[in-house]
C-alpha cells in the first residue's frame, strides 16, 4: 500500500512495519531513476538509508557495479535535490519530531563513493558510521528544526505587530 503525500514521495509500509519513501522520475534518456529513503530506528535515533538506482526498465535487477546511467550528472543532480527535499519533509512530520535524524547512504565502490561525496558534502554530509559500516551521513536535530521555526514564527508576528503601528 502506498500513500502519495504533498512532497512528492510515495510511502510505504514494508513487512517489519518500518516505512519507506521513494521517488521516481523518467529521464530524458528513457532510463528511471528511483530513490528510496528506507526507515530503520534504534532508541534513541531515527535512520533513513538513502538507495539510489538508475535502470534501463522497471523491472531489471539492479545492476550492481556496472555503470548504468546514461544521462551523465543530470540524475545525480535530480536525486540531491531530492535529498534536500525529503531533509525539510521530514522535519516537519510528527512522528520524527524531537527524535534526532540520521540519513545515510553507502556505496558499491571508490568512485560512487566519492561522486556521492563530492554532491552531498555541501550539504552538511560527512563521513561517518552506522551499524558498523562507513556510510556518508547528516544527523538532523529535529527538536532544534522546530525551536528555530517557531522562533521565526514569534519574531514575524511580532514584526506584524508592532511594525504596523
Amino acid at each position: 500500500m502506498t500513500d502519495e503525500n504533498k512532497k512528492g514521495f510515495e510511502n510505504e509500509l514494508n513487512a517489519d512495519g518500518y516505512r519507506n519513501y521513494f521517488s521516481s522520475k523518467i529521464l530524458p534518456s528513457g532510463q528511471t531513476i528511483h530513490l528510496v529513503f528506507q526507515e530503520s530506528w534504534s532508541k534513541k535515533y531515527f535512520y533513513f538509508n538513502i538507495f539510489l538506482e538508475i535502470k534501463g526498465k522497471r523491472k531489471d535487477n539492479y545492476p550492481g557495479l556496472e555503470q548504468t546511467g546514461k544521462d551523465g550528472l543530470k540524475g545525480l543532480l535530480w536525486a540531491k535535490n531530492k535529498v534536500i527535499e525529503f531533509e525539510k519533509f521530514i522535519v516537519q512530520e510528527a512522528k520524527y519530531i524531537n527524535v534526532p535524524v540520521i540519513l545515510f547512504c553507502g556505496w558499491d565502490d571508490n568512485r560512487r563513493r566519492n561522486a556521492y561525496y563530492r554532491g552531498l558534502s555541501g550539504c552538511g554530509f560527512k563521513y561517518g558510521k552506522v551499524y558498523g559500516y562507513k556510510v556518508i551521513l547528516k544527523k538532523i536535530n529535529t527538536k532544534a528544526v522546530m525551536n528555530d521555526r517557531r522562533k521565526q514564527s514569534k519574531a514575524r508576528l511580532l514584526m506584524e505587530i508592532f511594525g504596523s503601528m
